[in-house]
């Protein structure tokens, strides 16, 4: 790894764990404000496509936390 990774990312599975829960808090509430403004002419593309990105890092959070509490 870089430092630019090591400065931005946590190098333990505690700390990728919590990295993604917020990541995935932050995705779930951008697809809330993305349905509730119809406004935005992407929006439905956009929805689809974040909703992709929360269920990865849902995904990606259930395998670190099985990793950490292994």
């Amino acid at each position: 790894m870089n430092a630019a990774y090591d400065a931005t990312y946590s190098r333990t599975p505690e700390g990728r764990a919590s990295e993604l829960i917020w990541a995935a808090d932050r995705l779930v509430a951008e697809l809330q404000r993305l349905r509730l403004d119809p406004s935005v002419k992407r929006a439905e593309a956009v929805t689809r496509h974040l909703h992709g990105m929360a269920r990865t890092a849902s995904l990606l959070t259930v395998a670190l936390s099985q990793e950490v509490c292994a």
